[in-house]
């Protein structure tokens, strides 16, 4: 087995292009600064310089032509195919360190989500979305709610987000259109931490709902129709919210308690999206870092 350099290990930074016609490029950060490398070979091109400075997170539009880095923590790179050089687009107004989310829109628009450190632990902090233009125009998203009570979460074309307030689940695009309230009844959504997950396609959302620890994984479309309960056990528990679809869309993985409350271990379950047929893959133990192969 090859084993990955200290510098790679260290930086903990890596990520695919995959550029339309063309292998697949990889690229990766070391103290050295931030690297692209041709998979099938050759010399290492230098992206950025590195130094003192930190790279925190990259992510690559679909066609392969534009990379967006987070340095620092707060600061935000564009690099263009045509461009030698980055261009620094984004710098954090947080007071502390924040949480950067990146996501490309296919015209090359780049949607940059920012969460502040919340003043009080447990709070949820300042949310606050700007959308990045090609042409190096930096505009705030003046689209969120007064009161939000949950994160935000972006949808994988960044074209949308979804949220709770007012014990309803939401979803609004990035275009200022009216905000769709995709819930029918008041709920408990989001609680203790858990997300709403956009499939792949961004068509649908899952999310946990009810009182923790009883909380029970739904699906719903993006538009609010055929919600289903997915775990519909009365007594079904969560004790980590984690939700992660299978690249196909066709599946969710999650962490499932193992006999509570009398003990804490977790299996890894997986549910089938249309049918909600269940099936456990582990013995009982503890897990992390679930993470799909790209082929489901």
């Amino acid at each position: 087995m090859i084993k990955p350099s200290v510098a790679v290990l260290t930086a903990g930074l890596m990520t695919f292009a995959a550029a339309t016609g063309q292998a697949a490029d990889l690229s990766f950060a070391t103290p050295e600064g931030l690297f692209r490398l041709e998979t099938e070979g050759g010399d290492r091109q230098s992206l950025l310089p590195g130094g003192e400075v930190a790279f925190n997170a990259m992510a690559w539009a679909n066609d392969g032509q534009r990379l967006a880095v987070v340095q620092n923590y707060g600061e935000v790179y564009r690099l263009e195919a045509d461009s030698a050089d980055p261009e620094l687009v984004f710098t954090s107004d947080c007071q502390r360190p924040p949480t950067l989310n990146l996501a490309w829109q296919s015209d090359g628009d780049l949607v940059i989500l920012q969460r502040c450190p919340p003043a009080i632990a447990g709070g949820l902090g300042q949310v606050k979305l700007f959308l990045s233009t090609p042409g190096g125009t930096l505009t705030p998203l003046d689209i969120l709610p007064d009161t939000l009570e949950s994160d935000l979460y972006l949808a994988p074309d960044g074209n949308q987000i979804a949220y709770v307030t007012g014990q309803h689940i939401f979803v609004a695009g990035l275009d200022g259109s009216r905000p769709r309230r995709i819930t029918q009844t008041p709920g408990t959504y989001g609680a203790a931490g858990s997300p709403l997950a956009w499939s792949p396609d961004g068509t649908h959302l899952a999310f946990y709902e009810g009182s923790y620890p009883f909380q029970r994984l739904n699906v719903v479309r993006a538009d609010g129709g055929d919600r289903r309960v997915l775990t519909p056990a009365v007594d079904f528990q969560i004790y980590r919210s984690r939700v992660l679809w299978s690249p196909d869309g066709r599946y969710i993985a999650f962490y499932q308690p193992f006999n509570p409350p009398f003990s804490n271990q977790e299996v890894i379950a997986l549910v089938k999206v249309n049918t909600a047929e269940t099936q456990v893959l582990t013995r009982p133990g503890f897990y992390d870092a679930l993470s799909w192969a790209p082929n489901s």
